[in-house]
């Protein structure tokens, strides 16, 4: 129309309504010989299409059209239901903006995919994609699901507002008017967000380069493609094959990769899970280092609100998608909630804590884990899950309402969802009244003498307390049921005055978990507990991020190996021997019994926050230096020197608090055990084997200072078992020794010695 504006027109002459016409475009340059370019790229099998007649929609909500030939339409309807493949397609938003290179399939699982015939016979789910260069609302794929159970088409909605009112991550939902070829598809669709690398990014921006997983059922099918029941479902148990390997294809149907940064055969992350929840007697410790338990628990929460018994954690345990974030433990995103709130077999009296997986059983067992499920339910109870006049719940359910409404869409009150959750509500209070408990303490009485420290305290508190402060220092707490509460502490010599105060999760002073108690103590003063700096990296470049401010600053731990807390007010910590008290500890700074403390050496102690990390005033030298910690007194509890550091690695002590030797570590552990054995641990060498005068012999093997040892003796080495000869020796120096007692008949004897793998 006007040459040279760098637009070329073509005309496509009118057709009558319903008429379909494909088309591609050619060009060639003014080379010799030309090259060619054709759109779509994938001309001709992928064709551009328009089509006249399109019914008009005059509507609030978006408008999405699906153009498909016939060709591709007998396919799409002939082929298996659940095929990955995609046909080709024109997709046109509203009336203007138009993507001719689409691909669409069905969307579902073999829980729906048995009632689709075609792409415009019963009402199906659809995925669509787009080429890169041509992303529809800055994606590449789209999910259009429609209301399958729900005739208010309120009821998902209102599950992801459950997550937000959470703040855990939920999925985007829009209305919008669907046609396929110019037939209406049902009364209203939604463009549903689904979790994939785009969502984790969106809620972990810091963070998004994990591993996600898919949590779903092992099904089996036919040969034509009919899903065979019942189904496998997921769990966290610990399957092995042969050795004692994870059993990869035993977790591969129910534990799908998703995002994958490597290969889809690594399963490294989910295996390390498995292990945590299937650990010892170290599982409260192992499972918080590496799962977001209040992540999890309020996730729980939240599904048993809506009675979602499809999700992880509940009966069906699916519809989750796991991520585990670089440097943060394990997360939960909740999708796809076509069950709940009253649609599909979940009564508003559906029971608590109904799962397939003993592994989940045990978490809802373990106190400390399952408290803080109930405080989240106490949480949404107390404030937005409960309907009414002028709630935020009511306001929601009707103001869609009304907009289906004035759409004239064919939609059900909600109605049926208030009552519903008036009814699951008054069932959840009279669950929350069987733990709910007042703030005590039961032991010690008002006033008490001991001779003994620690002092352990008793008590009782309701849900909502998550920490306990004495003194405005938070201490380790156990909790032996869902109410009651123990912890030990500390005696200064003299009268201790302690007044001890419950916090929430919020760090809020809960006002009515307050109490007073006097204690004289009459024993001798205690001896300091010897905590270790255990691990340190001074050039961390991409490793470790900070959650206060996510930087990657250095940083060192501190390790409490004794079984008691340590408080480490007016402790001192320095990188300079001339300067000792560089960095004083404040107040409320407390190593759990067998546990751990970062230290972030970045400069900045304002940084510093109760109960969480600490932040001292010095940084790490990469090329290497000294770090020292002293006790309140000034005396010299801990120090270490390290030389020159590579990026990204840190070194420490193997096992957690062992003297020298250090070993590089790989991977870091801040806050955790450090791993091992270290592939540098130097071997155990015999360098002297001598006979007494009485017979016996004496032997000297190469030593680590202050390690443990083990000398095994043999009589016979073609049969039978080694047999303890020496109680455990400590190296005093870079040899150790041990003579042996009584000598036997034997006409000969054999000797191995062994490195002691604890801490001595």
């Amino acid at each position: 129309e006007l040459p040279g504006d760098g637009i070329y027109t073509g005309v496509i002459p009118g057709q009558n309504a319903g008429a379909l016409v494909a088309f591609h475009l050619t060009a060639d340059d003014a080379a010799s010989p030309a090259a060619p370019s054709v759109f779509p790229s994938r001309s001709p099998e992928h064709e551009a299409l328009v089509r006249w007649g399109e019914p008009a929609s005059v509507s609030a909500f978006g408008t999405y059209r699906v153009w498909l030939t016939q060709a591709g339409h007998d396919v799409w309807a002939g082929r298996e239901k659940m095929s990955n493949e995609d046909v080709p397609v024109t997709f046109v938003y509203g009336a203007h903006r138009v993507s001719y290179d689409a691909g669409a399939r069905y969307s579902g699982s073999s829980y729906t995919a048995p009632i689709y015939n075609s792409p415009t016979g019963n009402l199906c789910g659809y995925d669509l994609s787009f080429a890169k260069p041509t992303r529809f609302l800055g994606e590449t794929r789209l999910t259009l699901d429609w209301p399958i159970r729900d005739s208010t088409d309120q009821r998902e909605g209102l599950m992801y507002w459950f997550l937000e009112q959470y703040g855990l991550p939920n999925m985007h939902r829009r209305y919008v008017h669907l046609y396929v070829n110019g037939l209406r598809r049902g009364t209203i669709y939604d463009d549903t967000q689904q979790p994939g690398a785009d969502t984790v990014a969106e809620w972990f921006p810091n963070d998004d380069a994990g591993t996600l997983w898919k949590t779903d059922c092992w099904n089996e099918f036919d040969n034509f493609g009919n899903r065979i029941d019942p189904c496998i479902l997921n769990t966290l148990e610990n399957f092995t094959t042969t050795g004692g390997a994870k059993k990869v294809g035993r977790y591969r149907w129910n534990w799908r990769p998703r995002a994958v940064s490597g290969s889809a055969n690594d399963f490294s992350d989910l295996f390390a899970l498995v292990e945590a929840m299937n650990a010892g007697a170290d599982f409260l410790p192992r499972v918080e280092a590496l799962v977001d338990v209040d992540h999890w628990m309020r996730t729980f929460a939240m599904n048993d609100l809506a009675s979602f018994w499809d999700a992880f954690g509940n009966p069906n345990a699916k519809n989750t998608f796991l991520y585990k974030p670089q440097r943060d433990g394990w997360k939960l995103m909740c999708w796809d909630f076509d069950v709940g709130l009253g649609v599909f077999n979940d009564p508003p009296t559906a029971p608590l804590f109904d799962v397939n997986d003993p592994t989940l059983t045990r978490l809802y067992r373990t106190p400390a884990f399952v408290r803080r499920y109930w405080a989240a339910l106490e949480e949404a109870l107390g404030d937005w899950f409960q309907v009414g006049q002028n709630t935020r719940l009511e306001t929601l359910l009707d103001a869609r309402y009304a907009s289906f409404r004035a759409d004239n869409l064919g939609l059900a009150s909600p109605a049926a969802i208030k009552s519903w959750i008036s009814q699951r509500r008054a069932y959840l209070l009279a669950q929350l009244d069987t733990v709910r408990a007042e703030f005590a303490v039961t032991h010690p009485a008002a006033l008490v003498t001991t001779g003994q420290t620690p002092l352990t305290l008793r008590g009782t508190a309701p849900v909502g307390v998550r920490t306990l402060q004495v003194n405005g220092v938070e201490y380790p707490v156990s909790w032996t049921s869902v109410s009651h509460w123990e912890l030990r502490l500390p005696l200064a010599a003299g009268t201790n005055t302690l007044a001890i105060r419950g916090y929430d999760s919020k760090d809020r002073l809960v006002t009515s978990a307050t109490a007073q108690r006097t204690v004289v103590f009459t024993g001798p003063t205690p001896t300091p507990t010897p905590v270790r700096i255990n691990e340190w990296m001074a050039a961390n470049r991409s490793a470790i991020a900070d959650p206060r401010d996510n930087a990657f600053d250095d940083w060192f731990e501190l390790f409490n190996p004794s079984s008691d807390p340590v408080a480490l007010a007016g402790w001192r910590l320095t990188d300079s021997l001339a300067d000792p008290a560089r960095f004083v500890v404040p107040a409320g700074v407390v190593v759990p019994p067998r546990g751990y403390l970062m230290v972030w050496a970045d400069g900045q102690p304002e940084q510093t926050q109760s109960g969480g990390d600490l932040h001292v005033n010095f940084q790490l030298d990469r090329a290497g230096e000294l770090i020292a910690l002293f006790d309140s007194s000034g005396e010299l509890v801990d120090m270490v020197r390290f030389g020159p550091m590579p990026d990204d690695l840190s070194e420490g002590r193997w096992p957690d608090g062992a003297p020298e030797p250090f070993f590089r570590l790989a991977p870091p552990t801040p806050g955790t055990a450090n791993p091992g054995p270290p592939p540098a641990m130097p071997p155990v060498r015999i360098v002297e084997l001598t006979q007494q005068a009485t017979g016996r012999f004496a032997l000297a093997w190469s030593s680590l200072p202050g390690r443990g040892y083990r000398v095994w003796t043999h009589a016979d080495l073609s049969s039978g078992a080694w047999e303890p000869a020496s109680p455990p020796i400590i190296a005093e120096g870079s040899n150790a020794h041990w003579t042996e007692g009584a000598t036997d008949a034997a006409p000969r004897r054999f000797y191995q010695v062994q490195l002691l793998p604890g801490a001595p």
